[in-house]
């Protein structure tokens, strides 16, 4: 589980430096012309280099809509151009998507918060029954999160202050959708892990000082489904009363 940790959290260490001045404008793409995937498989890689020196070259500008790391089929969106791209320069900025079979995490860190989140969630299965890696794998996921916190829903690539490429990722909101969902699913009965999860998002919500309201109303609404899950499976009073007490910031 460290060794995941670490993979994931020195992508997107690397992925928050990146975005550094980049915080550009970007117009809206809904009328733009699609090109759709040649290839199916693992979005591996975007070589965004050359798509930005082909936008500048073309006077174009690009969206990237597939989610890279995501599992993409053949004759599904990948691209948006606001300008038409004939047959032979589109083969070569076909060719600057990878694919893969295989989800490698260092190239896609919500891999590495899909994994330990299985390990979580397998931890509390009645074969298992080990809410102690559960835990530990909550404090790994909390850190995740805090420095996913750091980084932006869309990336957006340059030239001399002009942005010509914009790159959708997995949103923070989704992220954490897909994280606690099926953990409160396993654990919404133990008040020890649920108790771990409201200090998990205590910490997201009050700790970490993100100015994203997005950001920070996606905690908020973690918490409340929380709490409801919580109340309908946990039985005892003191225990409700425990984590009503702990989720009071929240104001639910």
């Amino acid at each position: 589980m460290q060794r995941i940790f670490s993979e994931a959290k020195n992508r997107l260490d690397q992925l928050i430096t990146s975005e550094k001045n980049g915080d550009h404008d970007f117009p809206d793409t809904d009328n733009w012309t699609t090109y759709n995937s040649v290839s199916t498989g693992f979005l591996q890689d975007i070589i965004l280099d050359p798509v930005l020196e082909f936008a500048k070259n073309n006077d174009c500008k690009c969206h990237v809509v597939a989610i890279k790391g995501q599992y993409i089929y053949k004759d599904k969106p990948l691209f948006k151009c606001n300008a038409e791209i004939d047959e032979e320069a589109l083969d070569d900025l076909l060719s600057f998507f990878q694919f893969s079979r295989d989800e490698v995490i260092e190239d896609n860190y919500v891999l590495g918060f899909k994994q330990i989140t299985e390990i979580a969630v397998k931890a509390m299965s009645p074969g298992v029954n080990d809410p102690g890696t559960t835990e530990i794998a909550i404090d790994y996921l909390t850190e995740l999160f805090e420095k996913r916190m750091q980084k932006q829903d869309v990336s957006i690539l340059q030239h001399n202050d002009d942005a010509l490429i914009k790159i959708n990722s997995v949103s923070f909101k989704d992220l954490l959708f897909s994280v606690l969902a099926p953990i409160r699913t396993y654990a919404k009965h133990d008040v020890v892990v649920v108790v771990k999860l409201i200090h998990m998002l205590n910490h997201l919500a009050f700790t970490v000082g993100c100015n994203n309201k997005t950001y920070v109303n996606a905690v908020h609404e973690e918490a409340s489904k929380l709490f409801e899950d919580a109340k309908k499976a946990i039985t005892n009073p003191e225990d409700v009363k425990l984590i009503t007490l702990q989720l009071k910031p929240f104001n639910l």
